[in-house]
């Protein structure tokens, strides 16, 4: 099962880490990108951001914010970050947090998910092939419903199978969801400028868009709300440098099918 783990789960006080095991790592780059917004080390301009001064990049710890503020040295659109090489290597270290701790998927969940996925799919398509011939014998030609149901089964087999989130993964993640729904309650109270942790984590776990317009007025507009990230009710997270902690604090992540590691 892939909610099955030897290991002791992390610490998860990292909003980063967090935002990572829930929507990836754009997501990560999302709420790392508007807590170094909140915090006055970049300037947002419409769609473009850039980094204030040269010597923000040596204001921050985090490798993720330093790759972001060195990445808008010069005005660039907000989502280029997204395709950065740079950016990508600095989201590996949370990735590997996560699949070492079985809260996302690694290849190994994938490889494991195929044969049960195949020995489903035959079995059902077998079924389906065997009761569609039964009933032309009959002289009976209404499968199509039967056809028609059997497809859909199979494509949500595969995409169950495709998740990113193990089933221990899923579990965090609902528990950090109760966990901060309180917080979540009085997002309005929060602010920008990362005195605290508490925006930067409800960002995580919520979304950005948990986050109250009036003290986080500048998501809209490089982070619209058709964005994926609004699936959970939230987009962004500002976060101060101690928001983000070590990526070997926290994670969680998915589900899908077939046993876990």
């Amino acid at each position: 099962m892939e909610t099955a783990n030897a290991q002791p789960q992390p610490t998860l006080t990292d909003p980063y880490l967090i935002a990572c095991l829930r929507d990836g790592d754009k997501e990560a780059l999302r709420i790392a990108t508007v807590a170094l917004v909140g915090r006055g080390l970049l300037d947002a301009n419409g769609t473009q951001l850039k980094t204030r001064n040269a010597d923000a990049v040596d204001l921050v710890n985090r490798q993720i914010e330093k790759t972001i503020l060195r990445h808008y040295g010069a005005s660039r659109d907000a989502e280029s970050i997204f395709a950065a090489p740079e950016a990508i290597a600095a989201c590996a270290s949370y990735r590997k947090v996560l699949e070492l701790h079985r809260l996302i998927a690694g290849p190994q969940n994938y490889a494991r998910r195929v044969m049960p996925l195949l020995a489903t799919l035959f079995i059902l398509l077998g079924l389906c092939i065997v009761r569609v011939v039964n009933a032309v014998m009959q002289r009976r030609h209404n499968v199509g419903f039967l056809v028609v149901l059997a497809v859909v089964a199979c494509i949500g087999l595969i995409v169950a199978c495709r998740q990113r989130l193990t089933g221990l993964g899923m579990e965090i993640m609902e528990d950090l969801k109760q966990l901060f729904e309180r917080l979540k309650g009085r997002a309005d109270t929060l602010r920008a400028g990362g005195e605290t942790n508490e925006a930067a984590l409800v960002a995580a776990v919520f979304g950005l868009y948990a986050l109250p317009a009036t003290a986080f007025p500048y998501l809209e507009k490089p982070y619209p709300r058709t964005t994926k990230s609004d699936s959970d009710g939230s987009s962004c997270g500002s976060s101060s440098s101690s928001c983000s902690s070590d990526s070997s604090s926290g994670g969680g992540g998915g589900g899908g099918c077939g046993d876990g590691d």
